[in-house]
C-alpha cells in the first residue's frame, strides 16, 4: 500500500509540471473578440505614453443630423437584429413628425481623429494589407420598431462637410502632456496649419502666418495631449464595438506597421454609438467599423469607419497609430516666434 502511494507521488508532480509548461506556452492568439476589445480599452487607457498618428478622410459627411433614435425608457433599450447588419432603418418613422421636415435634431460632430479612415471604394493605401475589399456598405435593416415613438424635431439645418483632402498627423506625449500636429481639413474653413502643445500652452500657426499665436491649452476645444481627451476618442470607439447590443466579429490577424494585429469588424448602430459616446456619436450614422489591435500589448494599430447612411453621407475615415513608446522631445517655439493672444497681460 505504501509503495503504491509512493509511486503515485512522482506521477502527480509530473502532471503538475506538465500543466505549468502548458500554461507557459499558451500565450497564443486570443479568440474571444470581447476579451480583445476589453484588453484594448485598458491598454489604450493605461499603457500609452507616446504615439505617432496619421488621420485621413474621403467623401462627405453631413453635420447637424441627429441620427440616433429618440431614447427609450430605461430597461427598454432596443436590441439589434441578429443579422450582422443591425442598423436602424433610414426610412421615415411610422409616426410622422409634426414639423414639415422630419430631419432629426442636430448634435455636435466628433472630431476627425477618433475615426478617421479610408475610402470604401478606393482604399487609401496604408501600410497594412488592411481590409480586403470591405463588404458593401451596411444596408439598413431593423424595422422602425427600435424607435417607433416620436420622431426628433429639427432645430437646425444639416450641413454637408467634405472630407476630401483631410490629412492630419503628429506626435503625442501623454506623459508630459505635449503634442505637435500638422494638417488640413479643406471642408472646414480655417482648419489647417500647425499646433504645438507644451507646458500647458498651445501655439498655433496657420498657413501664411509668420508667427505662432499662443494661448492656454485649456482654451482648446479639444486638447489631444490630454490623456482624458486625446486617448478617450479611441477608447470610445473600442467601447462602441464592444457594446453587447452589437455583434463584433474577429476577421483574423494581419501584419500592420510591423506588428501582427487582430482585425475586428462591427456594424455600428447610431443609437448605440450615441449612447456610448455620450451624445456625440449620432453623426456617425450606420456604418462599418474596422479596428486592428496588436497581439503584443493590445494597443490599437488602426481604425477605419465607413458609412453610406443617407442621413450621414458617403464618407470614410482612417486613423493609424504606431511608434508607441518611442522617446519624444516636444518643446515650445522660441520666444521670438510667437505672440500672446487671449491671455491677460502680466
Amino acid at each position: 500500500m505504501f509503495r503504491r502511494t509512493h509511486l503515485f507521488a512522482p506521477i502527480g508532480v509530473l502532471l503538475v509540471m506538465a500543466s505549468l509548461v502548458t500554461a507557459c506556452g499558451s500565450s497564443g492568439p486570443v479568440t474571444d473578440v470581447h476579451q480583445i476589445l476589453d484588453n484594448a480599452a485598458n491598454a489604450m487607457k493605461n499603457d500609452v505614453t507616446t504615439v505617432h498618428f496619421e488621420a485621413s478622410g474621403l467623401g462627405q459627411i453631413i453635420v447637424g443630423e441627429n441620427l440616433a433614435a429618440t431614447p427609450t425608457p430605461s430597461g427598454q433599450t432596443p436590441s439589434p437584429s441578429p443579422t450582422p447588419v443591425a442598423t436602424p432603418t433610414p426610412t421615415p418613422s411610422p409616426t410622422p413628425s409634426p414639423t414639415p421636415s422630419p430631419s432629426p435634431t442636430p448634435s455636435p460632430s466628433p472630431t476627425p481623429s477618433p475615426t478617421s479612415s479610408s475610402s470604401s471604394s478606393a482604399s487609401a493605401s496604408a501600410t497594412a494589407t488592411a481590409t480586403a475589399s470591405p463588404t458593401a456598405s451596411p444596408s439598413a435593416s431593423s424595422s422602425a420598431s427600435s424607435s417607433e415613438s416620436a420622431a426628433p424635431t429639427p432645430t437646425g439645418t444639416p450641413i454637408p462637410v467634405t472630407l476630401a483632402g483631410m490629412e492630419v498627423s503628429g506626435d503625442i506625449d501623454f506623459t508630459n502632456q505635449s503634442a505637435k500636429l500638422t494638417g488640413q481639413m479643406p471642408g472646414i474653413p480655417g482648419a489647417a496649419g500647425e499646433i504645438i502643445i507644451s507646458n500647458q500652452m498651445a501655439y498655433i500657426r496657420r498657413p501664411g502666418d509668420s508667427k505662432y499665436t499662443a494661448a492656454a491649452a485649456s482654451n482648446l476645444m479639444s486638447n489631444p495631449a490630454d490623456p482624458t481627451q486625446g486617448a478617450s476618442y479611441v477608447i470610445g470607439m473600442i467601447k462602441v464595438a464592444a457594446d453587447n447590443r452589437l455583434q463584433p466579429q474577429l476577421i483574423g490577424s494581419e501584419q500592420l506597421f510591423g506588428s501582427l494585429s487582430y482585425h475586428i469588424r462591427v456594424i455600428v448602430d447610431p443609437v448605440v454609438a450615441n449612447s456610448v459616446l455620450n451624445g456625440v456619436g449620432s453623426t456617425l450614422g450606420s456604418g462599418q467599423l474596422d479596428i486592428w489591435i496588436m497581439h503584443d500589448g493590445f494597443r490599437v494599430s488602426m481604425m477605419e469607419f465607413r458609412t453610406s447612411d443617407p442621413k450621414a453621407g458617403q464618407a470614410a475615415f482612417r486613423l493609424e497609430l504606431y511608434n508607441y513608446g518611442e522617446p519624444l522631445t516636444i518643446t515650445a517655439p522660441p520666444n521670438d516666434q510667437w505672440d500672446v493672444s487671449g491671455l491677460p497681460s502680466a
